[in-house]
């Protein structure tokens, strides 16, 4: 792979958050599935560059031993930037594993009621100091942690969160803003890139709560 493919390869998938970008500005007009659908298509498209080939002179030119030389220096700084920026990722999942360390199982028969349905996955509830909203965190053991001084006698608020995140865990969110991190780290030079986790979670959220309006009905929407 040359560092043509490679920018060619960051800019279709920068077309697709570009056109999301665009397409935000109506979101009342746009139900935010929609726009989940359209970043999950930008997320494949930066992750599998797939066959490139572009039909211009300058790539199937002869080139100087002096041009080979410097285009592998750019792929060697490439490298170095996906290093990098994977490194800080590491980082980042190590501090959240140290988090979760200190989680505390939740006894609740209620919660237990609320996690059925929907994935075969064993969901477990947990109690984490540290966090200050609740989240859901785990690829292939998903948990959901619920901040540690939060109301826990509040049982419809209580019900409304594990629905939330519970949606999260069937449509396997997690995996899909852990596939955006991974973009930022194979086109870190590409500031579009760098964004999509970002609009990604909120129309991520959007739709979680649309679905969980589906759910609960709509005379909660207020609640």
């Amino acid at each position: 792979m040359t560092l043509q493919q490679i920018l060619f390869w960051s800019l279709r998938g920068s077309g697709l958050i570009l056109l999301g970008m665009l397409l935000g500005r109506q979101k009342q007009k746009i139900p935010a599935k929609g726009m989940l659908l359209l970043w999950q298509a930008a997320i494949l498209r930066l992750c599998l560059p797939g066959q490139i080939a572009l039909p211009v002179p300058w790539m199937t030119a002869d080139v100087s031993q002096r041009a080979q030389e410097g285009g592998q220096m750019q792929i060697w700084l490439w490298a170095c930037g996906v290093f990098v920026a994977g490194m800080a990722l590491a980082f980042r999942w190590q501090r959240g594993r140290r988090l979760l360390a200190k989680a505390r199982p939740l006894s609740d028969a209620s919660c237990r009621q609320w996690l059925g349905g929907g994935t075969k996955r064993k969901v477990k509830v947990m109690l984490c100091p540290g966090i200050r909203t609740p989240l859901a965190a785990g690829l292939l053991r998903p948990y959901i942690l619920l901040p540690q001084d939060m109301d826990r006698q509040d049982k419809e608020r209580l019900r409304f969160v594990i629905t939330h995140e519970m949606v999260h865990i069937r449509r396997w969110d997690l995996w899909w803003k852990g596939l955006a991190l991974l973009c930022r780290c194979l086109h870190w030079f590409n500031p579009l890139v760098w964004l999509l986790p970002a609009l990604l979670e909120g129309d991520m959220e959007r739709s979680c709560d649309e679905a969980c309006l589906e759910h609960l009905g709509s005379g909660q929407k207020k609640r």
